[in-house]
């Protein structure tokens, strides 16, 4: 019989799912809003983000990063038409953070939303090109740029914090190792001073990646410093709707409950919606 306790309540939500408008989705039949909803909800969760790349065009930025504005209005449609009994559906947008006040969203869709995400992916073909920077410049643009999502003031969550994609970034550990605490600490004080909440992502666990000992910093400093976070599984496709329960077995090590995650009526804009 195993020791492990049971997991957390508010841990069976799920704040970050794609749905066949990402670009990045793998499976456009079976990421429709309504089979996505009906699998949360046998899964048991309590509430499910559907929560898309869509994009606004920006100098120099190619347009293929997400779904056009139709495809967002028409899944916002779809969204907020679904029946539902044991599983809340959301409306969220994952938001990429170019730099200060350059966001792929234009705010007058604040008011469709229940909630926003943001997200730092560095992308190859942006301007600063980090990716291609030494390991202590790249360190300190990443750095910048989770500041500048941490005093975002549209912002409910950034997503899968810290992480660094494997084809962009094969050198993820070195960079990390390059972030000092002091520095991580004074990011999780901007984000929980302005009420943003991190993602708890299991992106962040894969050891075929990087060390995960990085997810277990990440996740120990936020919860030592008070920051609260959201559970998301990053979903390609309809098979990973849970994916996050899979990651339940660490939070018994990092000592998190009930106490150290959101749900969506603790978000910090949690009932914005007007539209």
């Amino acid at each position: 019989m195993s020791d492990r306790k049971p997991i957390p309540e508010k841990f069976r939500s799920n704040f970050h799912v794609h749905t066949y408008i990402s670009p990045c989705c793998g499976d456009h039949e079976g990421c429709r809003p309504e089979n996505l909803l009906r699998i949360a909800e046998g899964y048991g969760l309590h509430e499910l983000g559907f929560c898309d790349h869509v994009f606004i065009p920006r100098p120099g930025m190619k347009e293929s990063y997400g779904a056009s504005e139709q495809e967002f209005l028409f899944v916002r449609n779809q969204v907020r038409m679904l029946e539902y009994s044991a599983t809340r559906p959301l409306l969220g947008w994952e938001v990429d953070v170019f730099g200060k006040n350059s966001y792929s969203l234009h705010e007058k869709y604040l008011e469709y939303l229940d909630y926003a995400t943001l997200s730092c992916h560095f992308y190859p073909e942006e301007q600063e090109r980090v990716a291609f920077q030494s390991h202590d410049t790249a360190a300190a643009r990443i750095l910048n740029r989770y500041m500048i999502a941490a005093t975002t003031g549209f912002a409910d969550i950034i997503a899968h914090p810290f992480y660094l994609h494997k084809q962009w970034f094969p050198d993820a550990n070195a960079i990390h190792e390059r972030i000092s605490q002091k520095n991580l600490e004074e990011f999780m004080c901007a984000a929980r001073e302005n009420g943003i909440a991190l993602e708890f992502s299991p992106v962040l666990f894969r050891a075929d990646y990087w060390n995960v000992q990085n997810a277990y910093r990440i996740y120990d400093t936020a919860r030592s410093m008070g920051v609260k976070l959201a559970p998301g599984s990053d979903a390609h496709t309809a098979g990973a709707v849970a994916n996050h329960l899979t990651t339940a077995f660490v939070l018994e090590d990092l000592r998190l409950d009930d106490s150290n995650f959101v749900c969506y009526d603790e978000l910090k804009h949690a009932g914005r919606r007007a539209i």
